[in-house]
């Protein structure tokens, strides 16, 4: 199934309505992290990269600040343009269940 799975990370539509990471992380939590993560689907040109935030977010896994605060950085600028306003959003409540130093800072911006 993780095969199988992998290849819905990165569609061009939203049609599989982001199914896939949930699955993957229920599967084996593990081996998905660093799938979610890889440069591959942890990027603002995967139009399913807020499905990823969203299933790490509901399933409690802290997204490490190398791949989220340089995500959020790339972000930011075009946050007010749909799907990016997803991303954002998604990637923001991600930081506050991970925040670092800079994170009141970052919420206040």
């Amino acid at each position: 199934m993780f095969p199988a799975l992998t290849k819905l990370l990165n569609r061009e539509t939203r049609s599989v309505g982001g199914k896939a990471p949930k699955l993957l992380l229920a599967i084996d939590a593990n081996r998905a992290l660093p799938v979610l993560l890889s440069a591959e689907f942890f990027t603002l040109e995967n139009r399913q990269v807020h499905y990823i935030i969203l299933a790490m977010n509901v399933a409690e896994h802290k997204i490490p600040h190398e791949s989220l605060l340089p995500f959020l950085n790339a972000v930011r600028p075009i946050s007010d343009k749909y799907p990016h306003d997803c991303d954002y959003a998604q990637a923001l409540m991600a930081y506050a269940r991970n925040p670092d130093a800079n994170a009141e800072d970052t919420f206040r911006a």
